[in-house]
């Protein structure tokens, strides 16, 4: 199992290497079956088919999870699937 976890993990991390610097800039686009937002808690989950894109980068996942920070700028995406 912590085999899996730990290659899961550097899926996940190796687009972030491949970055272009601009990225950053680039507005975040997501498209779900479905999505639950919770604003007061500043987190929202996105479930079916989820796909994140920014400039270059794309996240896909069965559920994707993502916090917020006080001005409302994402601070971390956890997607599982």
């Amino acid at each position: 199992m912590a085999k899996r976890y730990f290659f899961g993990l550097m899926l996940a991390i190796a687009p972030a290497v491949f970055a272009l610097p601009e990225d950053r800039d680039q507005p975040i686009e997501i498209t779900a079956d479905s999505a639950v937002i919770n604003e007061k808690q500043s987190q929202a989950e996105y479930t079916g088919a989820v796909v994140v894109t920014q400039g270059t980068l794309k996240l896909e996942g069965d559920v994707v999870n993502l916090k917020t920070n006080e001005d409302g700028e994402v601070e971390t995406f956890v997607a599982k699937g």
